[in-house]
Parts: structure tokens; sequence; C-alpha cells
């Protein structure tokens, strides 16, 4: 391939490509055999070097497509040509997918159709309020009477009182170079405006919005209103229709400017197109711009009538009262069939109207609601409603309770219910009835539960005892109901609970005068939590002292008074097993083994012997105070015993002091040792006691000293072990 200047033109560039392309200079020449038959390698490689060349030709025409279209468009043509394609694309979009064409349009079209709608009826509606005006209003009148006076037409008057025109001059301008192209203004106007000054001002001043706003270049000034002037622009394509009105803009002048621009453009598109600064060819578009300033009829000036709103408003008026029957009737119908829906024991299977007149046809049991009747009350009679309805029975709660009544035939004094599909029966009656109705009941195969609990035998004296029979199980502790009612004998039934230490149920039924054989009983026992029942308990099974209070309240057991220890602690342990006792109080309850166990230890320690100088012998006088002695021990022993606690006694040794410490504390020794020795022959235990040497110190006993020479003093102290 032979190398070429690289060009700056891409349209020169594409053909230059294009042109060595074609070249005969290629190297596939170079390739073919000396026989003009090409190798099946020579042959792939032209075709993967013309595959090559294809995709760069398709890169450099999208290089250059743009500006071409661009260069069409500013010369003109390209929509000429590129109609027909435009077209059998759409015609083949609207053949093969005519759902997204038309849901690409719905938008556009569906606010046009509304727009375009409204506004034919709003001028209908004005047309005929502005001819029930002239011809039926008492203005008209006096109109058709000023024509008269004045010589005038009647339209000629009703134009002066009804329509203006304020539109003043209306221009049309070139967009793209501000230029007018013409021009037209009403008669009225006395010094038309310089509008090659204005039009290039209107262009300065869009220039200027969309600059300062970064608006779209596309975006059109609709409308600018200074003092009591309107200017109101209508921008197409090539050219813009501007005019200049008298007060505000009104939506018909809107739509007259569109209509006007839409018309210049179809007519004068291509001399808009290619505008070079020659004005003559829009010349005939004079008309178009006259349009814009004929008479409107002045909305201020046209009220509007009632006699208009009553002509509008006759149809619809007239429509409803021939409808309005009908309706009527659907509804009182629809109703009425409603009505029959909801009634128990009633099922609708077809309705409707034949040759006329309404028809029903369903199903009713016998014990439902007459639907005759309902007919009367929905405001038809029978015989505009042809009825058929074949007889069934309805398995309904409230059909139900009607067949037990009829079943059963119950007096006055029972009152039969339906609570939750069980058929309850309340009141009093005869034995023989209740005995007869329960039998029925259990027949019944429509029935599967009923509940006869509170029924009771019409017999004044045995219900009365049998409700006193219940007041006092009530009242009576440890007695509990759980069912009553009466059996299929009509005797009275009761089962319930009934704790040992509760009264009877017999002696309470003896009470009420009440035969036994009138009453079915059946108690088990329990063990109630009342607290009644449960003071009785702790009394059976603590068998407390006569000093003992004894009371359960709020699920405390209450001890008070004086008791031994092991009463005590069997107290505690089998309070633990009481129904109805949570815990035990004993803050109030004296110990007694343990007040005897401090007595007899005070008694003990306030005991001080005397003993002779040099002999292990009392000294006379104290052979009662040792015996007391030894009645407190045993007496220690006992409460000590009974409190589960271990003690000591320890006897403690004191001597006049001899002024030698080590001699004092081996005399005192020496009198603890003698006066055990004392006691031992008393046949004491001498396993409860232990010695103790305090040489010359006194005892602690008030008033026992050590003065003379030959003193010698034995104390005493209980020691208790843990």
């Amino acid at each position: 391939m032979t190398p070429h200047a690289t060009s700056t033109d891409p349209v020169k560039a594409l053909s230059e490509s294009r042109a060595d392309s074609e070249s005969p200079h290629t190297s596939d020449a170079a390739t073919t055999p000396l026989d003009g038959v090409p190798s099946a390698h020579s042959l792939t490689e032209h075709f993967l070097d013309r595959l090559e060349r294809i995709q760069e030709d398709a890169v450099a025409v999208s290089r250059v497509l743009p500006g071409a279209v661009a260069r069409c468009v500013q010369s003109g043509g390209l929509g000429e040509a590129l109609t027909p394609a435009v077209e059998r694309a759409l015609l083949l979009i609207s053949r093969r997918n005519p759902r997204s064409l038309a849901e690409a349009l719905t938008p556009s079209v569906g606010a046009a159709l509304r727009r375009s709608l409204w506004a034919s009826m709003f001028h209908f509606f004005r047309r005929v309020n502005f001819w029930m005006l002239q011809h039926v209003s008492m203005k008209g009148m006096q109109w058709r009477m000023e024509a008269q006076r004045s010589g005038k037409s009647f339209d000629e008057v009703v134009t002066e009182h009804t329509q203006d025109s304020p539109v003043r001059q209306v221009f049309l301008i070139h967009r793209e170079t501000g230029l007018v192209l013409q021009e037209a203004q009403s008669l009225s106007t006395s010094s038309p405006q310089d509008w090659d000054i204005i039009s290039g001002m209107l262009t300065a001043l869009q220039d200027f919005i969309h600059d300062s706003f970064n608006l779209n270049q596309d975006t059109p000034l609709e409308t600018i209103k200074v003092g009591d002037v309107t200017v109101l622009i209508e921008q197409g394509p090539y050219a813009a229709v501007a005019g200049i009105l008298d007060g505000s803009m009104r939506p018909e002048y809107a739509t007259r400017f569109k209509d006007a621009c839409s018309r210049i453009h179809g007519e004068f598109s291509k001399e808009l197109s290619t505008f070079d600064g020659d004005t003559a060819p829009f010349d005939t578009c004079a008309p178009y711009l006259d349009s814009c300033m004929h008479n409107l009829i002045n909305p201020d000036r046209l009220p509007i009538l009632p006699q208009t709103m009553l002509v509008l408003l006759l149809p619809f008026l007239l429509l409803a009262t021939w409808t309005l029957p009908g309706v009527v009737d659907s509804v009182r119908w629809k109703n009425y069939v409603l009505h029959l829906a909801d009634e128990p024991g009633i099922i609708v299977i077809d309705h409707g109207r034949k040759d006329g007149a309404h028809f029903i046809t369903g199903l009713r049991d016998p014990l439902a609601a007459n639907p005759q009747d309902l007919l009367v009350q929905a405001g038809f009679t029978p015989s505009d409603v042809s009825s058929h309805w074949e007889p069934f029975q309805g398995l309904s709660s409230t059909l139900a309770l009607a067949r037990a009544r009829r079943l059963l035939d119950p007096p006055d004094s029972v009152v039969l219910d339906m609570r939750d599909n069980v058929l309850t029966l309340e009141g009093t009656a005869t034995r023989d009835w209740i005995r007869s109705a329960r039998e029925s009941l259990q027949r019944w195969i429509e029935l599967d539960k009923f509940n006869m609990d509170g029924l009771s035998i019409s017999n004044a004296g045995a219900q009365s005892q049998w409700l006193r029979f219940l007041k006092h199980i009530e009242r009576e502790p440890g007695l509990s109901v759980i069912t009553k009612g009466i059996d299929t004998d009509g005797r009275f039934t009761i089962v319930g609970l009934a704790d040992p230490l509760a009264r009877t149920p017999d002696a309470l039924l003896a009470e009420t005068g009440l035969a036994s054989d009138e009453v079915v009983q059946q108690w088990a026992a329990y063990q109630s939590p009342d607290p009644r029942i449960a003071e009785k308990r702790a009394r059976h099974l603590l068998n407390p002292p006569e000093s003992v209070n004894l009371s359960v309240r709020d699920g405390v057991l209450h001890l008070e008074g004086e008791a031994p220890a092991p009463w005590i602690r069997l107290a505690e342990t089998l309070s633990k097993s009481i129904p109805g006792v949570r815990s035990l109080y004993v803050d109030h309850l004296v110990n007694t083994d343990q007040r005897n166990l401090k007595q007899a230890i005070g008694r003990i320690e306030k005991n001080v012997f005397q003993l002779l100088a040099g002999a292990p012998d009392l000294r006379p006088g104290q052979a009662d105070k040792l015996t007391q002695l030894t009645k407190d021990i045993a007496q220690l022993r006992r409460s000590a015993r009974r409190n589960n606690i271990d003690f000591l006694i320890e006897i403690r040794g004191h001597t006049a002091p001899t002024g030698a410490t080590q001699r004092d504390t081996l005399m005192a020794e020496s009198l603890a040792r003698s006066f055990l020795e004392l006691l031992s022959r008393r046949s004491e235990d001498t396993r409860l006691f232990t010695r103790r040497s305090l040489g010359s110190t006194p005892p602690d006993i008030g008033g026992a000293t050590l003065d003379k020479p030959d003193d010698r003093l034995v104390s005493f102290k209980v020691l208790l072990l843990d």
C-alpha cells in the first residue's frame, strides 16, 4: 500500500482510505500464484484485511456523520430525505408492536385530548350562554330596545356590549435574525410601534434570560407584562408571532396566536428555513396575522345565566327522572336479596328479572322468617315477584334454638339460649319435665351439646333448701364445690372437695332440712389452705401446750407464749408441711428451757464458798448453800440437754495475798481441787468441771474480798461450748 499524507478533513480522509482499499497495488498480488489461482492462505489473509478495512471505515463514518447531518440541516433537504424512512419506520412499529407506540404517545396525546375536550365543553357552554343572553334574558331585551332607538342592528349592539379587541399589533419575526417579516395592526391603533427595534430588544432579552438562568436555548419566552400592556409571543421552529394586548392575556388569544403560528409554518416552511433577508414572500401571510385581532367575547361582560345552567342540566334531569325508578327498584331488590341471604334458614339459589318481573328461587327452613313478609317490608307486593322456595332444615344456631323450643315446649319459667353452639337451659321446672327434656335432647341428632346445670326443680321448698345448703357449703371453710346441678331423676347433684377437719356436708344438709335422698353427693378428700382449716390442722398436728397461743393469719403461723425447746423445734419442722402456712413467726414465743438455763447459770455464778485454811473443808454454816448448788447444777444439766447445749463449770480458787505470787497461785489451785473433791463426794460428775487458779485476785461477785490473811474463797463460771 502506498503511503499518503494525513488529511485534516474527515470526509477527505474517508475517501482517501476507501481509495487506498480499492487500489490495485496490494500485497495480495505478491501472494498470487503464477497460474492466477489464489491459494487458501492468501484468500484468508485477503478476507481478514477486508474485514479490518470495513471496521476502520465504520469508525471513520461515525466521526464524520454528526457534522454531515448538521450541514444537511443548515442547507435543508434532510427532513425531506428522511421523511419516507421515518414514515416507514413508524408504520412498521405500529404493525409489529403497537403497544409500545401507544405507550410512547399516551402521555402527550392523552393530555392533549383532555385539554381539547375541556376546551370544547367550555366553548360549547359559552356559546349556549351567549345565545341565552341574547334571546331569553332581560339584558337581551334591553339590547333589542337599544337597537330600535339607535337605528343600529341587533348584532352591532350585542358586539358593543359583549366583545372587544384588545390586540393592537401583531408581528411575524424571524427567530434567527430577529427581523420583522410581516405585521398587522388594529384600526384603533393611532401610533404604531417600530417593531424592528422592539424585535431586537426581545431577542436580546431572551438571550439575557437564557444566559443568566442557564436555560436551554429552546426554552421560549412566552409573555411579558408591563402595567396594563401584555406582550404575547408564540414561538415556532423558524419564526415567532408576537402581539401587543391591552390588559391581561386570555387563553383565547393564546389559542389564536398558536393557530396562526402553526398555519404560517405549514404554508411558509421552506421560505422560513431558507430566509435570506427578503420579506416579499411573506406578504400573503397578513390574513393569518389579522385573524389574531378579531373581536372576542369578553368574559367580564358575559355573566353566567341561571337559564343556561338550567338548559344544560335539563337533559341530565330528564335522564335521571327516567332512570331513577329503575335505579330505586334495583337498589330495593338488591337489598331484599342481601337481607334474605343474611337471614338464617334461607338460601338464595337464583334471582333476577324475567319478562319484566322479578323472580327468586331458593331453600327455606320451615322455622325461618317468611320471605313474603320480608318482601312487603322491602316495598314490593307479592304479585310483583315470582318466588319459589324448597323446604329444608337449616343448621344455624337461631333455627336450632327455635326447633328446640318447638321440641321441648318449655314452661315460662325456663329460658333456652344457644351459647357457643351449646343449648343452655336455665330456670325452674317440674322434675318430670326436666327428666323428659333431658331424654329428648339426648335423642336429638342435630344437637351435639346441651347444658342443664342452670335448671332447678320448681318445688319452692326443696329449691330454697337446696340454695340454703349451697350457701352453707360456700361459707364453710374446707369445702369446695366443683359442679352442681340436677341429674336425670331430678335429684340435686353436687361434686366437690372436703377437708377431713371441716364440717361434714351431711351435717350441713341436716341443718337445711333437705332430705339426704334428694341430694347425690360426691366428696373427695383434700387438705384445704383456708386459714381457719390451717389453724385447726396446726393445733391437731402440733398439740401445743396451754401456755402457747396459736393462730394463722395471711399464711403465717403465729406462736405466742411459753414452750419448752423440744416442742419449739418440733413446731418449726412440722409447720412446713401444713397447707396454707407459708412461714412461722415465733418472736413472741418464750423458750422456757433457755430461760431456765439462764436462771440456773445466774444462780450458780452468784455462789462464793469459804474454805478452812490448811484443810479441804468448808467453813461452818455453808452446807445448805452447797445443797442448793447441787440442785442448780442438776437444773443446768437438764436445761442444757433440752436445748442441745454443752457446758463446763469452771471452779476458781482465790487466796489472801502472802506477798509471793507463785505461792498464791499454788494455794488457789489447791482450793479449787479441794472443792472439786468435795463435789465428787456428792456424786457430781467431775467431767462437767474444770479448775482455774486466780491467785490473790478476788472474785467478780460483789462484796467478796480477800482482806483477811486466812481468807480462802471458791467462785464459779459457767462456760457454754459451741
